[in-house]
């Protein structure tokens, strides 16, 4: 089963997250960041500040 959840920064996406995975019924249950896919530099869409 795959839940994504969504909505602006600050609206409580994490501790929802955290809240399901910890009452899960089966394991494994894996929480993904989208703030862990983003890349900050050129070659990856980061805005070039020079």
């Amino acid at each position: 089963m795959l839940v994504t959840l969504t909505g602006g920064a600050g609206a409580g996406e994490t501790t929802l997250a955290v809240a399901l995975a910890a009452t899960a019924s089966r394991a494994p249950v894996r929480v993904l960041h989208g703030d862990d896919y983003y890349f900050d530099t050129p070659e990856h869409g980061g805005v070039d500040a020079g």
